[in-house]
């Protein structure tokens, strides 16, 4: 199981964020005072004061995107140990693409 890792003011993907934001019902304007809190770095007090929302309702939603970034994570971290593929040194010869197999069942997948 994956550990809580806060997302830090400044670095966080602008494209990444939208997608997290989309599993929320969070307003507009407050994704926007998130955004520019983790995307460009400004001090929550500025963001909130900017997108005219209250400090503790902007923490409390840069805590909700912390938490659903989290499992997210963690599905991502479970989907990578339900396969464990490996090069198997051959190459679809129709796409070029190199072909890995799982080690666990087999599976096969191309990828380049």
């Amino acid at each position: 199981m994956s550990m809580l890792i806060k997302m830090q003011p400044g670095s966080e993907d602008e494209g990444r964020l939208d997608l997290l934001c989309s599993l929320t019902n969070l307003s507009k304007n407050t994704v926007d005072a998130i955004k520019y809190n983790l995307v460009n770095g400004a001090k929550i007090e500025l963001s909130a004061a900017i997108y005219d929302i209250q400090v503790p309702n902007l923490v409390r939603s840069i805590n909700k995107i912390n938490e659903t970034n989290h499992i997210v994570q963690q599905i991502i971290d479970f989907k990578k140990q339900a396969h464990d593929f490996q090069y198997s040194g051959k190459v679809d010869l129709n796409t070029g693409a190199g072909i890995y197999k799982c080690t666990k069942c087999g599976k096969r997948k191309a990828e380049f």
